[in-house]
């Protein structure tokens, strides 16, 4: 049965946008996609390995092997809006800004992205750096975020995986500082990517291992196993 989705309330929490893996954004494509004129389809420097991100007003967030996130319009016009000088393998996560005028379609207040130079970053939707941190020293981070904001906006709590094995917590103290909550230890590398529970109240995370592990997303402890 269908999860209706109301803690989130983001433009793309995760991988695949959500706890039911929809992939579906919140705005209508075209009609006919094989009819989009010029400069569609849009060509990125570098491979795109991780699906893209898509906020409320059609924009798509993606990063490269080139080490480049892009943000694409409809239009099919794209342009670098950060250059991390180390490949972005994963898919963006995105929340949504504070405040939006009458009848607009929420913007984007932050995008959260690991890479291979083991730095989670975060940025606004131009492109400036919020802040960035090494929760594993430098292991790269080849799992996708799952953000987390409750009810009411506020801050952000991040989770994702890192090469070595670990899954990281890593919360905000304001919109331009983070610090890691807890870490987890499983089977490396941890390549996949972790998913909330729809209050945020569990992560889930499966591992190389073959074990799916369920863990308290405030603490870090272990759930159950199976």
């Amino acid at each position: 049965m269908p999860i209706t989705i109301t803690g989130f309330r983001l433009p793309w929490a995760m991988r695949n946008h959500d706890v039911n893996a929809s992939s579906r954004a919140s705005i209508p494509g075209p009609a006919d996609p094989s009819v989009l004129p010029a400069p569609w389809p849009f060509q990125a420097q570098g491979e795109i390995r991780g699906a893209p991100a898509i906020d409320y007003a059609g924009n798509l967030y993606v990063g490269t092997t080139a080490g480049q996130l892009y943000r694409v319009a409809p239009s099919g016009t794209g342009e670098v809006v950060y250059a991390a000088q180390a490949p972005i393998t994963t898919s963006p996560a995105l929340v949504e800004a504070a405040a939006v005028g009458e009848g607009e379609p929420p913007g984007v207040g932050a995008v959260y992205f690991g890479g291979d130079d083991g730095f989670l970053r975060c940025v606004d939707r131009d492109g400036s750096l919020l802040w960035a941190l090494t929760p594993a020293q430098g292991v790269p981070l080849r799992s996708s975020p799952a953000a987390y904001r409750g009810p009411g906006g506020g801050l952000t709590s991040v989770y994702i995986g890192c090469d070595d094995g670990r899954l990281f917590a890593v919360t905000e103290s304001s919109p331009m500082s983070a610090a890691m909550q807890w870490e987890y230890a499983t089977a490396a590398p941890l390549r996949t990517s972790p998913v909330l529970s729809v209050d945020g109240g569990s992560v889930h995370v499966a591992t190389a291992d073959g074990y799916l592990h369920v863990l308290d997303a405030a603490t870090g402890q272990l759930r159950y196993s199976r």
